[in-house]
């Protein structure tokens, strides 16, 4: 079995030795009423690539989830996966949960390229909430309450292709040295004109979402943007 998929069970905790699986590598646990992340035990599934614990009851995530220690039966290898079979997951879904801070949650799992944070009560990104995510391609944090993004939050995501902001409380945010970033979509905010900045370093960008923000003197930050960014073409500019 490569896929496990769990929803509206009523099950918030599952038995510490119930998931122990070579094969496994996607599990998906829906709608179950979870508060604790660690009710989820991962450790025993070596090859796990994919979870899934939308539409939850999720609070609080702890510094460097899911340091699992190294089974009898597969060795000591300092460089085994199975020490630390977070590393092998690829895409986290903790969308429509009530998450408020990430505490460096995400800081392990360096080969994490799916990261879907929407929906929830997250209200300020350091610069340290994504420091190790150096593999992230996709990140979704629409729908929070964010007001404050460190000018550091996302510099190391050279691989970050496409991030959504959308429907929060933001400012300012700094996006460039970004080479990657083709969407960026920062609809429903607060940011105004002075604040857009950066920009026009992003070489790969095709699409940007500005609208319903307090862009005022739309015409004229047009013309300013596109001669800032020297393109001939976008992919969509939307005000």
């Amino acid at each position: 079995m490569k896929t496990l998929h769990l929803e509206n069970i009523s099950i918030s905790v599952i038995p510490k030795n119930s998931l122990l699986s070579d094969s496994l590598e996607t599990f998906e646990f829906i709608s179950n009423g979870l508060v604790n992340i660690d009710d989820v035990p991962l450790c025993g599934i070596p090859n796990i690539r994919v979870i899934n614990f939308k539409k939850n009851r999720i609070k609080h995530l702890k510094p460097d989830l899911y340091q699992c220690s190294t089974p009898k039966k597969w060795g000591h290898s300092k460089n085994s996966l199975f020490e630390n079979n977070h590393l092998s997951i690829e895409s986290i879904d903790l969308s429509h949960n009530e998450i408020s801070i990430l505490t460096k949650a995400f800081n392990a799992f360096t080969k994490l390229s799916h990261l879907n944070l929407q929906n929830n009560s997250i209200q300020h990104i350091s610069d340290i909430d994504f420091e190790n995510n150096f593999a992230l391609e996709h990140l979704n944090l629409a729908d929070n309450s964010i007001s404050v993004i460190s000018k550091a939050a996302f510099t190391k995501l050279h691989h970050l292709r496409d991030i959504n902001l959308s429907h929060n409380k933001i400012i300012q945010v700094e996006l460039k040295l970004l080479p990657q970033l083709s969407d960026i979509n920062l609809s429903y905010n607060k940011i105004t004109f002075e604040k857009i900045q950066g920009i026009h370093h992003l070489l790969s960008l095709e699409t940007l979402d500005l609208s319903y923000n307090e862009l005022n003197g739309t015409s004229n930050f047009l013309i300013i943007f596109l001669q800032q960014l020297r393109l001939t073409s976008m992919g969509i500019i939307s005000f």
